[in-house]
């Protein structure tokens, strides 16, 4: 996939192709860190009893909205063009994710 991804930056020179790939690995680490942080919030949310601690009452809600505010902002400060090669990269991996599923129930029944 990397591979596909340089060919389309041919015009770029090494420098910007490096700065490329470290910009949309960084990417790639902060789409999970964002999803965690939403649901930390969710699992709080919904299973609010389960966090009795004083300190997990106050802290995690307030780490969590911190954690996902911070990761939306470097999200979206890596650029439009990083973005949209980011979900072509996430999206690219689906029928990966599909196949292997299918091949999954497949051996189950």
């Amino acid at each position: 996939l990397m591979s596909g991804l340089l060919l389309l930056q041919l015009h770029q020179n090494l420098v910007e192709q490096f700065t490329f790939i470290i910009i949309l690995a960084t990417l790639a680490s902060l789409i999970p860190y964002f999803f965690t942080s939403m649901a930390a919030i969710v699992l709080f949310i919904k299973h609010s009893e389960r966090f009795k601690a004083r300190r997990l009452v106050f802290s995690l809600p307030l780490i969590s909205i911190v954690g996902g505010i911070y990761a939306f902002w470097a999200i979206t400060g890596a650029g439009q063009s990083i973005v949209f090669y980011g979900c072509l990269l996430l999206l690219s991996s689906l029928p990966v994710y599909v196949g292997l599923q299918w091949r999954l129930n497949k051996s189950l029944t």
